[in-house]
């Protein structure tokens, strides 16, 4: 799992970039101390202090007794649901518009749950 949790933190942390990019770019509310900015940087920032927290966790190292550890390595990493996800998410910003929500959001979420 610390590759698999390295790699989502990576892509999380992109993620997290391109909504502070973007928010940051909204105008300002006159006469208001908080803008159209306001939410999207607090998710920005949000999603940057998940990635951050997964790409250490992945990083660091237990202590494991050599049953564990060897238990542990002989367990493979698993990409299939990550990529169902990924897939499912993907399908549906393509899809949505062009078949309507009521038939691709049945099938997304029936993919992602088996």
């Amino acid at each position: 799992m610390q590759r698999v949790d390295r790699w989502v933190g990576l892509g999380l942390a992109v993620l997290a970039l391109a909504v502070l990019w973007s928010g940051s770019a909204f105008p300002k509310v006159p006469g208001q101390k908080l803008g159209a900015a306001f939410l999207p940087m607090i998710i920005g920032g949000g999603l940057l202090l998940c990635a951050l927290a997964l790409v250490l966790r992945s990083f660091r190292r237990s202590a494991y007794s050599e049953a564990e550890a060897e238990a542990k390595a002989e367990v493979e990493e698993h990409f299939g649901s990550a990529v169902v996800i990924v897939g499912a998410v993907l399908a549906y910003i393509v899809l949505a518009e062009r078949i309507g929500f009521l038939f691709i959001a049945p099938l997304c979420l029936m993919a992602v749950f088996l």
